[in-house]
């Protein structure tokens, strides 16, 4: 007597769920050879303005018909000055436009690392101040075109 059949397990029983496994395992494969391939997740993010932010991802908007959509931020260093600065710039496609300025180390890093596809989120305080950059590097962001 065999183990599983000593603890009340039928061998019958145990070889249909093996049969069962085997026939799902294989219409997997099936279906999974014959699938279509995808390139992957794609997003195109328009420059979105509101009071303290702006957002958007530099490729869609250099990639857009109305001809005023900009994202980006600038890095720049002043001789004399202890550290670099950045400055962030948006215009969406209704013409608004804002920007701020920042001196702050990590700030000024996160801007350095603004790419052709990257999405961009900056938010700044009533000073246009920047408080916050975020740039996000992701393979799913609309390349610029030339």
């Amino acid at each position: 007597m065999s183990a599983r059949a000593s603890r009340g397990i039928p061998l019958q029983e145990n070889n249909a769920m093996k049969y069962s496994l085997a026939g799902c395992l294989a219409a997997f494969a099936v279906v999974a050879a014959f699938a279509p391939a995808h390139a992957g997740f794609k997003q195109s993010v328009p420059v979105d303005i509101g009071t303290n932010y702006a957002e958007g991802n530099v490729g869609y908007a250099r990639n857009s018909t109305d001809a005023k959509q900009s994202i980006g931020c600038t890095v720049y260093a002043t001789s004399g000055a202890a550290t670099p600065s950045a400055m962030c710039t948006a215009a969406n496609a209704f013409g608004a436009r804002v920007s701020c300025t920042t001196t702050e180390a990590p700030l000024v890093s996160a801007a350095q690392s603004a790419k052709g596809d990257s999405y961009i989120h900056f938010m700044f305080d009533a000073a246009k101040k920047c408080t916050e950059i975020w740039v996000d590097n992701d393979s799913s962001y609309e390349p610029k075109k030339p």
